[in-house]
């Protein structure tokens, strides 16, 4: 059976890790922030990642190369798209109107 390449074989051996690229990594898409990591939520809890505010049917991108490993409905989140990244990274994309990709595909920023 053939193997899906990495991002790294695709994009060669010049692309950056993701623990490297802490600080540089894009914007998922363009909108207002209006919650950040690790800020409060409520009495015992904090925010587990960004929270961007974008206008209706905004597109969506991969914040840094990684494979598609889940789309699809997830809890209160709606559609969700799940992005593993080298070195035990992952993204999750959630709040999404549609998804245009497939688990299994390999996506680069």
């Amino acid at each position: 059976a053939a193997t899906r390449p990495t991002p790294k074989e695709t994009k060669g051996e010049n692309s950056q890790s993701f623990a490297a690229a802490k600080g540089r990594i894009k914007s998922p898409v363009a909108g207002k922030l209006v919650r950040r990591y690790g800020v409060a939520e409520g009495k015992n809890a904090t925010s587990r990642g960004l929270t961007i505010q974008t206008r209706s049917h905004a597109a969506v991108i991969a914040p840094f190369d990684g494979e598609v490993v889940f789309t699809g409905p997830f809890l209160k989140y709606g559609p969700m798209v799940i992005l593993r990244h080298e070195g035990g990274y992952h993204s999750l994309l959630a709040g999404l109107q549609t998804i245009d990709v497939k688990n299994g595909q390999v996506l680069l920023e």
